[in-house]
C-alpha cells in the first residue's frame, strides 16, 4: 500500500513539475540555463584544449586578449540586449526596425571603443600591446568587438521574441565550430590561433541566427500590436537603459577587467590559472541570468501575473545554482586537475 502511495505521489510530481515546465516562463528560462550549461561545458572542453596545445604562456596572453574583447563589447552593448528581451515581445510591427537599430547602436559603439583600446593599449597593458603588434591582431580586434556585439545582443532578441531555444542552438554550434577551428589551427601553431579560433565563427553563425530572428520578426509584426512610434519607443528604451546600465557597469568591470588586473600584476602564465577558474565560476551567475531574462520577457507581456512569475523564477535559480554549487565544491581538484 506505502508503494502504491509513494508511487502515485511521484506522479503526481512528475505531472505538476512538467506542467510547470510547459509555461513560457520555465520553458524559455530552461532553455537559457541549458544554453548556460551547454556553452559554459563547451568552454571547459575549449579551453582544456588550449590548454593541452598550446604553452602556458599562449593561453594566458589569448586569455587575456579574449576577455578584452568581451570586455569592450560587454560596454558598448549599453545593456541593449536586456533591454530588447523587455521590448519586444509588445512592440509588434516595430520589432524588425528596433533589432536593425540595435545592431548599428552597438556596432558602433564597438568598433569605437576598441579602437580606443588599441590606441592606450601600450599604457594600459604594454604585454598585451605588444601581442597585438607580434600577432597582427590589432585591426581584427575591431572586428571581433563589432561581430561579438551583435551576435551577443541577439541573444536578447531571441529571448524577447519567445524562441529561447534557439538561443541554445545557436550558442551550442559556436562552441563546436571554435573547438574544431582550434584543433584544426594547432597544425600550424601561431600566436594568434587561440583568438582566430574563438571568434571567427561568430559571423557566419550570426548571419545564420539572423535569418530566423527575421522570419520571427516578421510573425511579430503581423500578429503583434500595429500603433508602434519609433521615436516614443526609443525614449522608452532610453529610460529603460539608462540605470540599468550604469549598475551592469560595476558587475562589467569586476568580472571583465580582472583577468586583465591579473595579467598585469602576476604575469601571463598565473592568468592561464585565474582565467580557468573564473570561466568556471562566471557560470554560475549565468543561471540568474538566464531564468532573470525568461522572466522580464513574460512579466512583460503578462504583468497581472508578476508576482506569480517572480516566484516561480526565484524558487528554480535557488535550486539550480545550490545543485551546480555542491558540484563544483565536489569536482573543483579533479576539474583543475585536469588542466
Amino acid at each position: 500500500m506505502r508503494r502504491w502511495v509513494r508511487q502515485a505521489a511521484r506522479k503526481r510530481l512528475f505531472r505538476r513539475v512538467m506542467r510547470e515546465l510547459q509555461t513560457p516562463l520555465l520553458r524559455n528560462g530552461y532553455a537559457l540555463v541549458a544554453n548556460s550549461f551547454v556553452t559554459s561545458g563547451l568552454g571547459f572542453v575549449y579551453w582544456l584544449l588550449v590548454a593541452r596545445l598550446f604553452d602556458a604562456t599562449q593561453v594566458g596572453m589569448s586569455g587575456a586578449l579574449i576577455s578584452t574583447v568581451v570586455t569592450i563589447s560587454a560596454f558598448a552593448q549599453f545593456n541593449l540586449g536586456g533591454a530588447l528581451t523587455r521590448f519586444l515581445p509588445i512592440v509588434g510591427i516595430g520589432a524588425g526596425q528596433l533589432i536593425w537599430i540595435s545592431y548599428a547602436v552597438v556596432g558602433l559603439a564597438s568598433l569605437v571603443a576598441s579602437l580606443g583600446f588599441v590606441v592606450v593599449a601600450p599604457i594600459v597593458s604594454p604585454e598585451l600591446a605588444d601581442t597585438l603588434e607580434r600577432t597582427g591582431l590589432g585591426h581584427w580586434l575591431l572586428v571581433a568587438a563589432v561581430c561579438w556585439s551583435i551576435f551577443v545582443v541577439q541573444d536578447g532578441v531571441l529571448t524577447g521574441l519567445r524562441i529561447a531555444p534557439w538561443v541554445t542552438l545557436k550558442n551550442t554550434v559556436f562552441g563546436l565550430a571554435k573547438m574544431l577551428l582550434l584543433v584544426g589551427l594547432a597544425l600550424s601553431p601561431s600566436n594568434a590561433d587561440v583568438f582566430i579560433s574563438w571568434f571567427a565563427p561568430a559571423l557566419p553563425i550570426l548571419v545564420l541566427a539572423h535569418l530566423v530572428i527575421a522570419r520571427e520578426a516578421r510573425r511579430l509584426a503581423r500578429d503583434g500590436p500595429q500603433d508602434f512610434v519609433l521615436e516614443r519607443e526609443v525614449r522608452s528604451i532610453t529610460r529603460y537603459v539608462g540605470p540599468d546600465y550604469i549598475g551592469a557597469l560595476g558587475g562589467l568591470a569586476a568580472s571583465g577587467l580582472a583577468p586583465l588586473v591579473v595579467l598585469h600584476r602576476f604575469g601571463a602564465e598565473m592568468n592561464a590559472i585565474y582565467f580557468m577558474c573564473w570561466t568556471i565560476t562566471y557560470t554560475l551567475q549565468l543561471v540568474s541570468l538566464s531564468i532573470g531574462s525568461s522572466l522580464v520577457a513574460e512579466g512583460a507581456l503578462n504583468q497581472d501575473s508578476l508576482r506569480l512569475l517572480v516566484t516561480n523564477a526565484i524558487k528554480h535559480t535557488l535550486v539550480i545554482v545550490a545543485a551546480a554549487v555542491v558540484v563544483i565544491l565536489v569536482a573543483a581538484p579533479l576539474i583543475l586537475r585536469l588542466f
